[in-house]
């Protein structure tokens, strides 16, 4: 396994597949993504959820030897650990502080922490979960993380005290096979550079803000949300939150010369470039297809789809409610008019791909 970007990132062309320090991931649009779990749930369920699975992807990082340092060696294993997770897209992490009782990590420019705001409080939770886990894979002990200062509340930096927990018992091994992955760096040309950019520490698809997560971290996420409070409630709200928070950035992606298309290109050409292009979000390969173009509707084909893959369970309704919620984004953006996907078919049925009707919003 070699790392890519800023470290753990690596690429499989084939099947449009992120991984992360060896396990499946996705680039994430931050806004939705956030704003949708903050306004459900609160970001408890964050640290939670990346606590449990951080200490599993750094167990199954460490007994691949994808690191380079032996396991005995646990001041150097954490160190890198911990670099790795600037691979994230969050901001530059580094240890300030480390033993086997206490240790104090910081993060600069926490993505987590502007997207906030001033909010007089810490912000980042996830990544508090994360390393909490990740402390726990190496000592082998278990711990609390706390952010004991956070930028949203007029801090510098962001910094995590990581303590020894003498309240809970020590975390079950880890002893699941550990998988081959068939991926390389992120290597990507001149053109997709105009896609994909790493700035500041944070990742960018074209103008829309994103980090990388582990995408059972996701699906898990979204599954504690859909059953706290029901399936039609997390798709109103991320809908909301998509075309509230993402929709002003896809517009002005449309309007970009990075779109390279020439002088006023048809909808139909920057709507394929776009949707195509969504392939470097770990989603699935996604194509346009059946494009009228009297009515400007169509359907998007995915295939490789990483959400139905990994989710525990066969399902009777769709899954891709993300994607789903980006294409039509991208669609209203590209048209000027609002749209909605309607996923018609979906590999968590058995069906052979993941198909989207983008159609207008006034369109029964």
């Amino acid at each position: 396994m070699a790392y890519g970007m800023s470290g753990g990132f690596a690429w499989d062309p084939s099947r449009s597949r992120l991984f992360w320090l060896g396990s499946p991931a996705l680039l994430v649009p931050a806004k939705a993504f956030l704003n949708t779990v903050k306004s459900l749930d609160g970001y408890d369920l964050l640290y939670t959820v990346a606590k449990s699975h951080g200490y599993k992807i750094a167990s199954k990082a460490i007994r691949s030897g994808a690191l380079g340092i032996i396991p005995a060696d646990q001041t150097a294993l954490y160190s890198k650990l911990i670099e790795v997770t600037s691979g994230l897209g969050v901001g530059w992490v580094e240890v300030a502080e480390q033993s086997k009782e206490k240790m104090i990590v910081n993060l600069a420019d926490s993505l987590f922490a502007h997207l906030a705001g001033g909010t007089g409080k810490p912000e980042c939770h996830l990544f508090s979960g994360l390393i909490a886990g990740f402390s726990e894979a190496v000592y082998k002990n278990p711990y609390r993380s706390r952010e004991i200062g956070c930028v949203s509340n007029r801090n510098t930096l962001c910094v995590f005290s990581i303590l020894k927990d003498t309240e809970s018992p020590p975390p079950e091994p880890i002893t699941s096979p550990v998988l081959q992955i068939r991926a390389s760096p992120i290597k990507l040309s001149e053109v997709d550079r105009s896609i994909l950019t790493s700035e500041e520490g944070w990742y960018f698809w074209y103008d829309v803000p994103c980090f990388l997560i582990n995408a059972r971290i996701f699906v898990s996420i979204f599954n504690i949300l859909e059953k706290r409070h029901g399936h039609e409630t997390v798709l109103e709200t991320l809908q909301k939150k998509f075309f509230e928070e993402v929709l002003p950035d896809i517009q002005k992606t449309v309007k970009s010369p990075r779109i390279a298309l020439g002088y006023k290109p048809h909808p139909r050409d920057v709507l394929d470039k776009i949707i195509s292009n969504t392939r470097f979000l770990g989603f699935g390969t996604p194509k346009l297809s059946r494009y009228k173009e009297v009515s400007q509707e169509g359907t998007i084909i995915q295939d490789h789809s990483i959400i139905p893959e990994i989710s525990p369970q066969k399902s009777k309704v769709p899954l891709c409610d993300f994607p789903k919620f980006l294409y039509a984004i991208i669609a209203t953006a590209c048209h000027k008019t609002k749209y909605k996907a309607i996923e018609t078919m979906c590999m968590a049925r058995n069906e052979s791909s993941c198909e989207f009707q983008i159609i207008r919003e006034n369109t029964s």
